[in-house]
């Protein structure tokens, strides 16, 4: 976040309204004070300056000039039971944070909700990947996708009571609820007769792994299983992604709160004529909270030399290792 950045909305970001947002009639009114929330996503700070990456995320990935970064703030009283506010703001031409000041009763406990994530038209304000008109619990919104870091996204939940003699500040840090799962083959310069791979079919095998459908924010609980089978996409064009390698698969994968899950990812790769190159067996991969999985090595002409680290440490998983 810019430090010399105004913590006002309205100077900021694309706020609607001039006025401080204020408790709804539900909700019992005392004497109001300023609260001052400001929204950073400490890994902004990591991306890259140039090109695309997808060791990295959507902050460095996705065209700025298609997508805006939404971010929406609900405000609940102590039971969680009733929203007293929801407010919304955008970044439009790259990360830059958020801030606002709210206005909140002195001496109330509240619990906040925070969302960011990206759409195309702020001014409709539609859901694009996610579901949020409740951020207690955020789903997934329409048919499934992989290969899009505009499904990257960004969550906070905590609990504040508003103070009386004080300044009120909260400092509110975004962490994903996924896992990015990425799949390298590093041998994409060895295929014959010139071919060129074009895209993949991915299915995730939900027998003890899961895909989870949904994610809540105050308790990390995950949904039910998404159904992703044989769900196609064109390889992306990662500008730094080394000489011969190539980046085959890319997705965000609602991960469990706390400690390691897997899922067993079946992958068929084809050439830009449509033709099957190879099909990679199904495989059990560890996932992490807000961590990056990569399996990477020679995935279409070799049967060694396949790592898989998260976040630069060797994966293990229970009861046997990882091989293609």
């Amino acid at each position: 976040m810019k430090i010399n950045k105004i913590l006002f909305a309205v100077a900021a970001l694309a706020i609607t309204s001039c006025t401080l947002p204020r408790e709804e009639m539900g909700v019992e009114l005392g004497e109001p004070t300023a609260v001052e929330l400001n929204v950073e996503i400490p890994t902004a700070g990591t991306r890259a300056a140039t090109g695309t990456d997808s060791a990295l995320g959507g902050l460095s990935n996705v065209d700025w000039n298609v997508y805006d970064l939404r971010y929406t703030i609900e405000i609940y009283d102590a039971t969680g039971n009733t929203r007293a506010i929801r407010v919304e703001g955008y970044d439009t031409d790259g990360y830059d944070g958020y801030s606002n000041s709210i206005s909140l009763t002195k001496g109330r406990e509240y619990q906040l909700y925070i969302w960011a994530d990206f759409v195309k038209d702020q001014a409709q304000d539609q859901d694009l990947h996610y579901n949020t008109g409740d951020l207690r619990t955020i789903s997934l919104k329409g048919n499934y996708t992989v290969n899009d870091e505009s499904r990257d996204a960004y969550a906070y939940f905590g609990t504040f009571t508003v103070a009386e003699g004080t300044a009120n500040n909260i400092v509110a840090e975004l962490k994903r609820p996924f896992a990015k799962v990425r799949m390298v083959t590093t041998d994409a310069d060895r295929l014959s007769f010139d071919q060129q791979i074009g895209s993949i079919k991915v299915s995730y095998i939900n027998d003890g792994s899961t895909v989870p459908s949904s994610y809540a924010l105050a308790t990390g609980v995950l949904g039910a299983n998404a159904s992703v089978t044989d769900v196609a996409a064109d390889v992306v064009s990662y500008t730094n992604d080394v000489a011969g390698s190539r980046t085959l698969l890319t997705d965000y994968i609602f991960a469990p709160a706390s400690g390691q899950g897997s899922v067993k990812i079946a992958l068929s790769v084809f050439d830009t004529a449509g033709n099957l190159i190879y099909t990679i067996p199904t495989k059990e991969v560890p996932i992490s909270k807000n961590q990056r999985t990569t399996v990477q090595g020679p995935a279409l002409t070799g049967t060694a030399d396949i790592t898989v680290t998260i976040d630069g440490y060797i994966a293990e998983i229970t009861g046997g290792s990882i091989g293609f």
